[in-house]
């Protein structure tokens, strides 16, 4: 490995949330052209990049296509997301820019899945880190994504109403088939 590579934290395991959330505290203000230390930011074309610059830039590992969540504290994971909000109403409210995706549904052993606590896509979604950034450029062809910058990272939590709602929607999607009976 060369001197300009960053070492990575393979195991993707550290010793606190506290120890994660204040790495990523350290990229608050700056562009994702500035965290990139890989180069990853000037080859384009990949919509998970900014992903990609958080994961081995900031928190320094590897990226990966593990199904399973990306950090791991003693017992517990957690899944990063990195997703754009923009201003809506002339600037006065802001909205999420895009839906997010946290998990891909494997058809072939969904019906494996046998209740809603344990389903991978629970594993994925109880813990989730989230890192936004404004993406409220006008022209897309001249302005960047990785020129904007990470405006906070957070460490999601479900009400109660929320996690109902979340279990009820896996019920209404999934149990259609009779296979899974969350």
């Amino acid at each position: 490995m060369s001197s300009s590579e960053p070492e990575f934290n393979d195991a993707r395991e550290y010793s606190s949330l506290e120890e994660v959330m204040n790495t990523l505290l350290t990229a608050k203000g700056k562009s994702f052209r500035e965290l990139d230390q890989t180069g990853r930011a000037l080859t384009g074309g990949n919509k998970g990049s900014l992903g990609q610059i958080i994961e081995e830039s900031v928190l320094k590992y590897a990226i990966n296509s593990d199904a399973a969540p990306d950090i791991h504290i003693g017992d517990t994971s957690y899944e990063l997301k990195v997703t754009p909000l923009k201003h809506i109403k002339k600037g006065k409210q802001t909205s999420a820019k895009e839906r997010l995706v946290i998990d891909i549904i494997n058809y072939l052993t969904l019906a494996d899945e046998t209740d809603f606590e344990s389903s991978k896509m629970w594993d994925k979604a109880k813990n989730i880190i989230l890192v936004y950034y404004y993406d409220d450029r006008t022209d897309k062809k001249k302005e960047l994504r990785i020129d904007c910058k990470v405006l906070a990272s957070y460490l999601m939590k479900y009400e109660a109403d929320d996690l109902a709602t979340i279990k009820n929607d896996g019920l209404s999607l999934f149990g259609v088939g009779g296979s899974v009976r969350w």
